[in-house]
């Protein structure tokens, strides 16, 4: 009788032992997984592109070429530069610093046109609007102050009123404002994130960048330290790594994945386990043209000469991401950087962001019908 009890009791610490294993390995050699929301974003570079983009059938091309269930509606908002306290929408085109053309803000009517146009196709829609600096300055460099704050805070909570009248699926309430939002800030934040709660009653993100901070935290990637994963729906990241390794560009990425994509994917897995939260990326993707896997966030100006349009590693960058991230089975959520609000020349196309009529389409045209 106790050799049989004796045994019933290893037998069960076997079975403890390989229940956790097998928890601990769930995440390792992905079983097929479709993320619930796959998408591109849709970015308006002046205030009545949305609108021209439903005219155009913008939206709809992008569902038939790509398959997507998910549209991100992004649209630029401003301030003067990293020490400016007011941040306002521009509704004229000109740079107030330099005189040069912007891109002007989405109104609220032409962010309604792309949404009750998405949804008439059946499509969730994301609400990401985006923070520039006139100057150019990057704003992972925008300090926090009261006053700049109050200011972010007014608009995000309009924005919030408006995601919820509208049927808005998710709403991001920022992106890599890395100085800004941080251990000290964090109480400011999830205030913020609740009041936004209050107006708006689906999901709510924050999308951190994937670089560090010079200095700050051993330059780890805000990703890796931002304090709002707990207040949040998601954990939400942009993840733009870089598809080389001692200079040489690698030909197959998952026998020799990069240090970035590791840490990314070991980090967001350790994040499920303390929090159970499952995890976005807000932005990733690559410009079709020789260089840019060295930095693949660059938007490079495809008219200079010297500067090669390659579909091939576009195409390789958008296999590699969905292979590494988009099919782990923590991912809820991936969208691509991003597609033309109106059609470009071939000339600008063909090196340009946007995988429209080139090879990457197809791969997503393949991965997002599976």
């Amino acid at each position: 009788m106790r050799k049989c009890a004796m045994y019933r009791v290893v037998m069960m610490f076997v079975i403890l032992v390989a229940m956790v294993s097998c928890a601990e390995e769930q995440f390792y050699g992905y079983p097929p997984h479709q993320p619930t929301y796959q998408g591109l974003t849709l970015l308006a570079k002046d205030s009545n592109e949305f609108a021209t983009a439903v005219q155009g059938n913008r939206i709809g091309d992008m569902k038939k070429q790509t398959r997507s269930n998910t549209i991100v509606l992004s649209f630029y908002i401003y301030q003067d530069n990293e020490f400016a306290t007011s941040i306002e929408a521009n509704s004229n085109g000109i740079n107030p610093l330099t005189s040069e053309s912007v891109y002007r803000t989405s109104t609220n009517n032409d962010i309604r046109s792309a949404i009750e146009n998405a949804k008439s196709l059946g499509m969730n829609i994301v609400l990401n609007p985006l923070l520039r600096l006139y100057n150019g300055g990057s704003t992972r460099n925008i300090p926090f102050s009261v006053a700049w704050f109050s200011s972010y805070k007014k608009i995000m909570l309009d924005y919030a009123a408006f995601a919820e009248v509208n049927g808005v699926s998710i709403l991001c309430i920022g992106n890599e404002l890395s100085s800004a939002v941080n251990e000290e800030t964090a109480p400011q934040w999830k205030s913020l994130i609740a009041e936004v709660r209050t107006k708006f009653s689906k999901k709510v993100v924050y999308s951190a960048s994937w670089q560090g901070l010079e200095g700050y935290k051993n330059n780890e990637p805000e990703f890796m330290w931002c304090p709002l994963y707990n207040a949040t729906d998601y954990i939400a990241l942009s993840a733009f790594p870089v598809l080389t390794s001692n200079g040489q560009t690698h030909g197959t990425f998952w026998g020799s994945e990069t240090n970035q994509l590791n840490s990314i994917r070991s980090f967001l897995e350790e994040q499920f386990r303390t929090n159970r939260k499952k995890f976005l990326i807000m932005q990733t993707g690559l410009q079709s043209q020789l260089g840019a896997e060295l930095e693949p966030q660059i938007e490079r100006d495809v008219t200079i000469s010297k500067r090669f349009p390659h579909e091939g590693i576009q195409e390789l960058y958008y296999t590699y991401i969905i292979e590494s991230l988009g099919k782990h089975p923590l991912c809820d959520g991936i969208f691509f950087w991003y597609w033309d609000a109106k059609p470009q020349v071939e000339s600008i196309q063909k090196g340009s962001f946007s995988p429209e009529n080139k090879l990457a389409e197809s791969v997503l045209n393949q991965w997002f019908s599976s």
